[in-house]
């Protein structure tokens, strides 16, 4: 993979971890000419068989692990106004839902 000079990007990679465990990864690195110009500093992941403990501070948090139940009660309970907190665009996808479209207009 190249990467253009003054340019950045972002790659996404996932992991399987076939038990709970703490686990170790090799660092990102980039390299020209085969020699590396620098490295990402070392990770480690405790794999859990449940999440421990849900944060759910902005929508974002609720749409990557909560529930549509989770998003009904952050509607009621934040003030939706604040866009660092919650965009409608967000959600579009889930109101052609019916049922919880009616219930999230409720809650409004």
């Amino acid at each position: 993979m190249l990467i253009a000079s003054y340019t950045t990007q972002s790659f996404e990679y996932y992991f399987y971890f076939p038990a709970p465990g703490d686990f170790s990864i090799y660092p990102a690195n980039a390299a020209k000419g085969g020699v590396i110009l620098a490295t990402a500093a070392p990770r480690r992941f405790l794999v859990l068989t449940e999440l421990t403990k849900k944060e759910l501070k902005t929508m974002s948090d609720v749409l990557e692990k909560g529930t549509k139940r989770d998003i009904l009660e952050f509607v009621a309970t934040k003030n939706i106004l604040n866009r660092e907190l919650f965009a409608f665009e967000d959600i579009l996808y889930l109101l052609k839902d019916r049922e919880f479209y009616l219930e999230f207009i409720a809650e409004l």
